[in-house]
């Protein structure tokens, strides 16, 4: 018990001096944040106010910091319900620059080296999943909810959304990325 109340005062006081610090001097610039000043961005910022080159660069540093070894609950415990829902607010902001980068990436691929860069993807999307313990509690509970607010349903809402969205290239190569990833997701789990 006095850990765990030792743990929350670290975190609030944590917190609430990088407040300070981020509001007064300006949050650090994302190519070379490192992961806690990466979540600063995801818990204080409004990504929509960001540029495509931002929202992608930060995207790419997530994958890079966040793809192993990240301990999703001290993570959540050191958010707010304010910052809980600007994290999940942002989570679909960063995904679209990320997911049309990959579909890209894909489509310049030759095929025999296709599979190894999809099973890549699995993996970090597959480490991404704890992320899910950052919903706020509000979304965790919502009664009649038809679809979890998970990571998986964000990915698909958002692979539709492009499609729908996009230009015949880019919809395309989303498209062709998003069929290898159901299908190599398929083959390892059936394996």
């Amino acid at each position: 018990m006095k850990l765990l109340i030792l743990i929350s005062a670290v975190s609030l006081v944590t917190t609430i001096g990088a407040l300070i610090f981020f509001t007064q001097y300006g949050l650090p610039d994302p190519a070379c944040a490192n992961r806690q000043q990466l979540f600063y961005w995801l818990a204080y910022k409004d990504l929509s106010k960001q540029s495509w080159q931002t929202r992608l660069i930060l995207a790419n540093r997530l994958e890079q910091e966040c793809s192993k070894d990240l301990d999703w609950q001290s993570v959540s415990v050191s958010l707010d319900e304010t910052q809980q829902n600007r994290v999940w607010d942002n989570i679909p902001l960063l995904l679209r620059p990320w997911l049309v980068e990959k579909a890209r990436s894909y489509a310049r691929l030759t095929v025999e080296k296709r599979s190894d860069y999809v099973d890549r993807l699995i993996d970090i999307i597959t480490a991404w999943r704890g992320i899910e313990k950052l919903l706020p509690s509000q979304i965790k509970l919502s009664p009649g909810a038809k679809k979890s607010p998970g990571l998986s349903n964000l990915l698909c809402s958002e692979i539709d959304r492009i499609v729908e969205e996009s230009e015949l290239p880019e919809r395309k190569q989303i498209g062709e990325l998003w069929q290898a990833l159901k299908v190599r997701w398929l083959l390892r789990i059936c394996s």
